[in-house]
């Protein structure tokens, strides 16, 4: 009941994500978000009243909770200044967004929490991610390029197939070689960059280096025959969706990667609006912003528009909670990487490595939308906390299994 419920939280999640950049619909996306959130609290306060989740992830919880507190009482602080953009539809968006931050408590609070209940989810999302990609891929006009396709229905459709890289690596990591698992996870991978470079999108480029930078980390100690038959597959299905795209839409690729190449150089560093959302925390708001955060509901004004989330993820967490916020999260990601490199258990390795890429990509992207994609931020970073915390009862009754043998022997001995 409890994963069914959610899954009804989601897929309204999924209708936001295809309706919120039609404004004539924004009647039916509030009463849906709202719909959203409502489950999403109802099934976190039950799995906390039962008392299921993991020490850490209930501490996780209730930090964030409080940080919520916290952030609405500065946004009334700062708005009392007229520093910061304010209404109530801001402020309904964030707090809507911090629940579906803490929203990976549900799936993660099962005593037995294991792959299989992983697994569920990701065939979830990956299946949804596939059938966006075909969508989109009907929908582009690969003759026109980006001036084209650009808020486009195609581009919102290539928007939902951001469950790649988890399918990816868990393709990868988890060695789920099936004939559906490839199709999940390279079918949605080869969309998604094919897609990514019609609409010329520079993080498609940073995202492959990235995430071929975790996969060898992550397998660097398996044969050299098994990596080299897994990078064989990975560049095989590539060149043959590359393929397809030429022969079947007319996909210029070579021109399509000179072009979002050309995008990083094209405009100078000092009108580059990512540069300038930058500075303007700088120069427009106080430096107690930095500090306390501008609170729940606090949008930037950039280049005339306001009601705008920064393209900087880590700096949404700064501008809207603080140096406070910006702290727990380096606590998880700090979790994370000390988990990928010591860990030797594939589940404690995947999913460490799917936050360690969640916060690598936010360094040039936001974070901060009520969507899918946060949510599933948000489970994999409860899911690590759970996953840690196992382990590390797992170890200390090892420990002291070992203990209580080795008593037993020196007596013996005696």
């Amino acid at each position: 009941m409890t994963f069914k419920l959610f899954m009804t939280s989601l897929t309204l999640l999924y209708f936001y994500a295809l309706l919120f950049l039609v404004p004539q619909y924004n009647t039916i996306i509030i009463p849906g978000l709202l719909l959203a959130a409502l489950i999403i609290v109802m099934l976190i306060i039950s799995q906390y009243l039962n008392k299921r989740s993991s020490t850490r992830c209930v501490n996780y919880l209730v930090l964030l909770s409080l940080l919520t507190g916290f952030m609405l009482v500065m946004r009334i602080f700062h708005s009392t200044f007229n520093i910061g953009y304010y209404s109530l539809s801001t402020v309904i968006q964030d707090i809507i967004s911090m629940i579906i931050l803490a929203s990976g408590a549900v799936l993660t609070a099962k005593k037995d929490f294991n792959d299989s209940d992983l697994m569920r989810y990701l065939k979830f999302i990956g299946t949804i991610a596939v059938l966006s990609g075909i969508l989109a891929l009907l929908h582009a006009d690969f003759s026109m390029a980006r001036k084209a396709n650009i808020w486009q229905p195609q581009y919102i459709w290539w928007g939902l197939l951001f469950p790649w890289s988890y399918l990816l690596l868990y393709n990868i990591i988890m060695k789920k070689n099936t004939i559906f698992w490839n199709i999940l996870a390279y079918g949605s991978s080869v969309m998604y960059v094919v897609l990514g470079l019609l609409f010329e999108k520079r993080v498609v480029i940073f995202e492959l280096v990235m995430i071929l930078i975790i996969i060898v980390l992550a397998i660097r100690k398996k044969s050299f025959l098994e990596l080299l038959r897994t990078s064989v597959i990975a560049i095989s299905l590539l060149l043959i969706g590359i393929l397809m795209a030429q022969y079947i839409f007319d996909f210029k690729l070579f021109e399509l990667i000179r072009f979002t190449f050309l995008r990083f150089t094209i405009d100078s560093l000092i009108y580059f609006d990512r540069f300038i959302e930058f500075m303007n925390l700088f120069y427009t708001y106080p430096l107690s912003i930095l500090i306390t955060g501008a609170g729940l509901g606090s949008y930037q004004s950039i280049l005339g528009v306001n009601n705008i989330n920064l393209h900087i993820g880590w700096l949404n967490f700064i501008f809207k909670g603080g140096i406070l916020f910006l702290a727990l999260e380096l606590w998880i990601f700090s979790v994370a990487i000390k988990t990928f490199h010591k860990s030797k258990d594939k589940l404690e390795k995947y999913i460490s490595a799917c936050v360690i890429f969640s916060y690598m990509v936010i360094l040039i992207s936001s974070s901060w939308v009520p969507s899918p994609i946060l949510l599933n931020f948000s489970f994999m970073k409860f899911a690590l906390l759970r996953i840690t915390e196992s382990s590390k009862s797992r170890k200390m009754i090892a420990r002291h299994a070992l203990g209580i043998h080795g008593l037993e022997l020196e007596t013996l001995s005696d």
